[in-house]
């Protein structure tokens, strides 16, 4: 048989559902599971064990199981164990991890050998967090055919690409934590917590002094960098994926602010008034090459375009920082007598007048209409200071 004839023979009979075979995924596409009662039988196995197996304590309430444990439920096939844990990294079903010394549980390290982690394997319900906290930023992804076991493919990309974190066994089915630990600054433990469509990521050390330590940025980044290694990776075989990055907003807390590469903290005055965890998540976008603005994949800001501006938004826009006449033309200030100012506070006065002018003579003067012409006109460091405002239903 030629290699098509091949392609199409696995191809029918894994459509009959007599084999298996996954050319799509590359590393296993040389592996047909022949026997799928089987197959089944060993995943029933692994993810519901009886209860006086040694391995299930931690795999049942960790999600955490060794290599050498799970050879001897292939005790008959020990030769396949491999081939079997190997399809389900692959398919997101399981993270492996090279070691168990990089593994706490119960604050312990597990022994230097190989272990697998099956966040699905827990038995606890999930974790379900306040409706009031708005202290993370996390990960929206949007799909007609939404992503499955992400948390577990999110989990080896972020231990397989860093030697310097370390696995927090915990309870909950939908929550992983890490460790980082830095040469250079305070440990960092980041907690990724999984819901739906939006995936919490969460500082859990939050004091001032690590916020403000480059440690903490460089760990937010390496967490921002593994999860679109991943998710590009699923891109691949879901062709309509979209995700990207935010944080809610501290003053509003139903919408939030996008975080992308190479760009400026979209943050408004009140998000971005202190050294928080807000700027901190921000730095760490700004660094990641992987969430560029401008990608396909990237989900798009839906700008609310009728909210009304009022005086304290203008207040927080003046400073001496413009071009007098440029402003003056952008804002179309014909009728009205403005001196030009001659210091500081000058400016700062005939920017107040000139912004009052137009609210005056706009027919409906929104913060979007507003903001689009200082935009457009070459003024986006005021533009800048106008919330970014967003439709959300963050949870």
């Amino acid at each position: 048989m030629t290699e098509k004839e091949v392609d199409e023979f696995l191809k029918t009979f894994t459509n009959f559902g007599s084999i298996l075979h996954m050319p799509q995924y590359d590393s296993i596409k040389d592996i047909v599971i022949v026997n799928i009662w089987e197959f089944t039988q060993y995943l029933d196995k692994l993810y519901y064990p009886q209860e006086e197996e040694p391995y299930a304590p931690n795999l049942l309430k960790y999600g955490i199981i060794s290599e050498s444990s799970v050879k001897e439920i292939f005790c008959k096939h020990p030769e396949s164990a491999e081939d079997f844990m190997k399809v389900l990294t692959t398919i997101a079903m399981a993270s492996k991890i090279k070691s168990g010394l990089s593994i706490l549980i119960d604050y312990q390290q597990q022994p230097d050998k190989v272990h697998y982690y099956l966040p699905l394997a827990r038995t606890r319900e999930v974790y379900t967090p306040p409706d009031k906290e708005n202290d993370y930023a996390f990960i929206e992804i949007e799909s007609v055919n939404f992503p499955a076991n992400i948390q577990a493919s999110i989990s080896y990309a972020i231990m397989d690409n860093n030697d310097d974190v370390v696995l927090i066994a915990t309870e909950p089915s939908n929550v992983s934590q890490f460790f980082f630990q830095s040469e250079s600054g305070p440990p960092i433990i980041i907690e990724m917590i999984y819901k739906g469509s939006k995936t919490r990521l969460r500082i859990m050390n939050s004091s001032n002094d690590i916020l403000t330590s480059p440690a903490a940025v460089e760990a937010c980044y390496k967490v921002i960098t593994a999860s679109c290694r991943c998710l590009d990776r699923k891109i691949n075989t879901i062709s309509d994926l979209k995700f990207s990055f935010a944080v809610p907003c501290c003053e509003y807390p139903d919408r939030y602010h996008y975080l992308y590469y190479n760009c400026e903290p979209q943050l408004c005055d009140a998000c971005s008034a202190e050294n928080n965890f807000r700027l901190c998540w921000s730095k760490a976008a700004n660094k990641c090459e992987k969430l560029n603005k401008d990608d396909g994949a990237r989900l798009k800001e839906t700008c609310r375009t009728d909210i009304l501006l009022k005086f304290q938004d203008i207040a927080g826009l003046v400073t001496d920082d413009y071009d007098f006449e440029a402003l003056k033309e952008a804002l179309n200030i014909k009728d009205v007598s403005t001196p030009d100012p001659e210091d500081s506070e000058g400016k700062k006065k005939a920017m107040m007048l000139m912004l009052l002018n137009w609210e005056k003579q706009t027919e409906i003067p929104t913060k979007h209409a507003l903001k689009t012409i200082l935009e457009d006109r070459g003024f986006a460091h005021i533009a800048n200071k106008l919330d970014t405002e967003i439709k959300s239903d963050v949870y």
